[in-house]
């Protein structure tokens, strides 16, 4: 079997026989000599010695030009004009490794209109194989890219991928559409396997439904079918399922501005929420002799701006019975969160002795002083009340 060469643009032997070397050998003796070096001088004297290479097939019988090289050192592979290194027009380029043992394989293929496809299979062309990407110093190579055949694409970082985007997947035994992108915490320092996190975009009951995005964190697998923290509903609803919506930043909040607002509006944020519990602790008072606060149930929740006050105590052994114009006042520092101006706040406070025969309560009113007081004064009372029982009410105030 042999190659067809055409005629180069100059014939070899005529260029040869018009060069004479210093020795005055003619260069078309160099044919049969066995000097190297000399013959090697003659074909440097001129670099147009060669032009283009052509061959037609592999055989005698060809007739058109299947490879060529010109004299940029391009080779087209069915083309005679090749516009880059290695050009291959009509069909496709195919690679594949030694046959058996799994080798892998694949081909370019440009055939499809205003597309270029990679292609991958084993050697035998029977089994979808992966399109792995390597990078190396030229003696050790690591992966760092995978499309494996099911169509998941895994960047990698050593030997586990940190990086996976998942496949649309109509096969998970739900009926669902499913693609997601993962990323999974690399550090195996503990011994421990290493945590996914992903983001999972899912169109419950196939093509056509409507879809919704899932957020998954702290999962070992980075699409699985529960656990998500975070669900955005096919309905625009946002649901948190494992813990709380945080604000890491003072005075940043929920805004309300999508709602209309009165003509004096200063803000739509909503900015704060907080309940615990606080102290009462006495500043002066009246009619009551004791001071000493005791059997103490004082809770607070503060929505924004506003602080409610829930209450109960006594004060210790305060003898007598409760008069209009009893007083008790507490002090500013006692309260969960400064009252702003006069507080502009009040309240209802009352003590009941009992119910069984008759009415013994005694009433009271609330308010802030100037200097942030919370006063409580008795307004009325009906039947007998000792000043030793327990007091209690609910107090709304503004920071």
């Amino acid at each position: 079997m042999a190659i067809n060469v055409t005629k180069p643009a100059i014939n070899l032997r005529e260029k040869l026989n018009e060069v004479t070397l210093e020795t005055g050998i003619k260069g078309e003796e160099l044919l049969n000599s066995d000097t190297s070096t000399e013959a090697r001088n003659v074909l440097e004297l001129d670099t147009h010695l060669f032009t283009d290479f052509e061959s037609t097939g592999i055989d005698d019988n060809a007739t058109s030009t299947a490879i060529t090289i010109d004299a940029s050192e391009k080779v087209g592979i069915g083309t005679a004009t090749p516009s880059e290194k290695l050009h291959v027009v009509g069909g496709q380029l195919k690679i594949t490794g030694a046959a058996g043992g799994g080798a892998g394989g694949g081909f370019l293929s440009g055939e499809v209109s205003s597309e270029f496809h990679i292609r991958s299979q084993d050697y035998t062309g029977s089994t979808y194989a992966d399109i792995v990407f390597d990078a190396g110093n030229g003696s050790t190579f690591l992966e760092r890219m995978r499309i494996d055949s099911s169509g998941e694409v895994m960047i990698k970082h050593a030997s586990a991928p940190s990086f996976v985007l998942s496949r649309e997947d109509a096969s998970n035994n739900t009926g669902d559409l499913i693609g997601a992108i993962g990323f999974r915490n690399l550090d195996t320092s503990s011994g421990t396997e290493p945590n996914y996190c992903g983001i999972k975009a899912k169109v419950s009951g196939g093509a056509g439904s409507d879809g919704e995005l899932e957020f998954y964190t702290g999962r070992t697998t980075y699409e699985a079918d529960s656990g998500a923290a975070v669900f955005i509903r096919d309905t625009g609803e946002m649901e948190l399922a494992l813990g709380n919506l945080k604000f890491g930043t003072a005075g940043k909040g929920i805004d309300f501005s999508a709602n209309g607002n009165a003509s004096g509006m200063t803000s739509e944020v909503l900015d704060d929420y907080e309940e615990g519990t606080w102290t009462p602790v006495v500043d002066n008072l009246s009619g009551f002799d004791i001071t000493t606060i005791t059997s103490i149930d004082a809770r607070y929740t503060k929505i924004g701006r506003k602080v409610t006050l829930e209450f109960e105590f006594t004060l210790g052994s305060s003898t007598g019975n409760i008069a209009v114009g009893d007083d008790v006042v507490l002090t500013t520092a006692c309260m969960p969160f400064a009252p702003s101006f006069n507080g502009h706040g009040n309240g209802v406070v009352n003590t009941q002795s009992s119910m069984s025969s008759g009415e013994d309560v005694a009433f009271a009113t609330s308010g802030f002083a100037g200097g942030g007081q919370l006063g409580i004064v008795f307004m009325a009372v009906e039947g007998t009340v000792s000043r030793s029982i327990a007091m209690g009410g609910v107090v709304t105030y503004f920071t």
